[in-house]
């Protein structure tokens, strides 16, 4: 997950130059709605644990594989540099149980995310110019609820809420193609408050990497990378 991550990092100051050194155009449109779709690959990022003397402790119990996911969101732009956007995010997360962790079974989930993001430009929030750049970088952060569907246990299932809350956090770059249509290329990384991602319906996970840790003090994590184009509605 790290390697990942410092790839997207990377991704991001490669384009720092190009983005700040814009000359200025037209000014933003406040108050201007967006609608946009993308596609892209998600899959199980691993658990942790969250809280007490093992806090962010990381581990990853499965090999997971890489599936194909989609999303839509509709966005109001509030000021230059913060939007409130409405976002679904679905896929089906699948993988297979590491040498000697529990049994040989393998794990499928369908997931159904609903978040409530704020949305912010940060090229017009550190930038004194408040301009409709061509290319500019975006942060996300959120709150939301996930749809949990166990649909292959890697143990027998359990009753369970599937409605879980939710933290999205995102980043990602958007290019102006045309005056009202731009490409977007972004990753999120979701927390769930869950420990069932992977099927695991037990109350209390089995030793091991996870040194035997409480379901409860459990969360788990999906990463999607994606492209997609919005819309910008206005002149």
């Amino acid at each position: 997950m790290m390697k990942k991550f410092s790839l997207v990092v990377a991704f991001l100051f490669l384009g720092y130059a190009l983005i700040f050194a814009q000359e200025k155009t037209e000014k933003f449109r406040n108050n201007s709605w967006e609608f946009g779709v993308n596609e892209g690959l998600a899959n199980f990022a691993g658990s942790s644990v969250i809280w007490g003397a093992s806090f962010g402790y990381h581990f990853n119990q499965f090999n997971n594989d890489f599936n194909i996911g989609y999303g839509a969101f509709v966005r109001r732009n509030f000021f230059s540099f913060v939007a409130l956007e409405g976002a679904y995010n679905s896929t089906t997360l699948t993988g297979n149980p590491k040498s000697g962790y529990i049994q040989n079974n393998s794990y499928r989930t369908n997931i159904h995310e609903f978040d409530l993001n704020t949305v912010w430009n940060m090229n017009n929030l550190l930038s004194n110019n408040k301009f409709d750049r061509k290319i500019y970088w975006f942060v996300k952060v959120g709150i939301g609820l996930t749809l949990v569907q166990c649909i292959v246990f890697t143990q027998p299932a359990s009753v369970l809420n599937p409605w879980r809350g939710t933290l999205p956090l995102g980043t990602g770059l958007a290019v102006r193609l045309w005056p009202n249509l731009k490409l977007d290329i972004g990753t999120q990384f979701s927390t769930v408050n869950t420990n069932e991602l992977d099927g695991l319906m037990s109350s209390d996970r089995p030793s091991g990497d996870n040194k035997g840790f409480l379901s409860a003090q459990i969360r788990e994590h999906i990463l999607y990378t994606y492209a997609g184009f919005t819309y910008v509605f206005g002149k």
